[in-house]
């Protein structure tokens, strides 16, 4: 796998390193990122189930219009996708 500008590669240190010669001569950036305790990380996905669970509530209202062309080129995007739409 080649890197595409712009691409985002995240990992330890030795996982990305083992890409060095696919980024060799190329301009990369490194952020080295803060740990975060088990703790920290099991919050976070309890909070994230929590807004999963409450958008999964969400109800689509249809307006009471006919669909313009470009929700129509969105809607068949998404049908191709398996989303499926009233």
């Amino acid at each position: 796998m080649i890197a595409k500008p712009d691409t985002i590669i995240e990992g330890t240190w030795e996982e990305v390193s083992r890409r060095s010669a696919e980024l060799a001569g190329k301009r990369v950036r490194v952020v080295v990122l803060e740990e975060q305790s088990d703790c920290e990380q099991a919050a976070l996905r309890k909070k994230a189930d929590a807004w999963l669970r409450d958008v999964a509530k969400l109800k689509r209202v249809p307006p009471d219009r006919p669909p313009t062309a470009l929700e129509e080129i969105l809607i068949e995007k998404m049908r191709k996708q398996g989303l499926k739409f009233e």
